[in-house]
């Protein structure tokens, strides 16, 4: 595993990631949107913090490419999905639709795709690598699911890390969070990197 003070500079690079990624959703939508401070945090603790296990989201996943151990996730909750695509649609940001269709769905996995490209692409250039991930999926689902998939996820890797960022544009009253799982190879690569 990473040293201490290798930790911190991974947090370091995972910081301005976040920002890179809330930038790239300011430029969407014309509203800024913050990234706050992401936590490293085992698949556990990540599950009990403060999260309404029923409420119902939208999360963009991907696995990370070439064997690396991970895999990465956007999510929004409902209500704040429901804000965001209608701003991205040229609607009232508080236009009432009721089931997501096709145009909202793609709409919301095109942000996640976006985000997740992004966050990589900043951590790639950083430890001089490549970090490929497969096409996203989108999931309707409810957010305790989603986190008991990724616990069992995890549960195959010796080795875990786990990067929280949330992102909120307080204009538009939206949040959400980006989640990367780094699994053993890909933390192995970040390890030797630094020796």
């Amino acid at each position: 595993m990473l040293e201490d003070n290798q930790q911190e500079i991974l947090k370091g690079v995972l910081e301005t990631a976040g920002k890179k990624s809330a930038g790239s959703i300011s430029t969407m939508i014309d509203f800024s949107v913050n990234a706050d401070v992401y936590n490293l945090q085992d698949a556990f603790d990540l599950y009990e913090a403060e999260m309404e296990k029923e409420d119902m989201a939208f999360i963009v996943k991907s696995e990370l490419k070439e064997e690396k151990g991970g895999i990465t996730f956007f999510m929004m909750p409902e209500e704040s999905t429901r804000k965001l695509v209608n701003v991205l649609l040229d609607r009232n940001i508080d236009e009432r639709f009721g089931k997501f269709g096709q145009e909202e769905m793609s709409t919301m996995k095109e942000v996640g795709n976006i985000v997740i490209g992004n966050f990589l692409g900043e951590v790639s250039d950083y430890f001089d690598t490549s970090i490929l991930h497969d096409p996203p999926e989108i999931v309707h689902d409810m957010i305790g699911s989603f986190f008991a998939d990724m616990i069992r996820y995890t549960q195959n890797l010796e080795e875990v890390m786990i990067a929280e960022v949330p992102f909120a544009s307080e204009d538009l009253g939206i949040e959400g969070r980006y989640i990367l799982v780094l699994g053993d190879d890909i933390i192995k690569e970040f390890v030797d990197y630094f020796d």
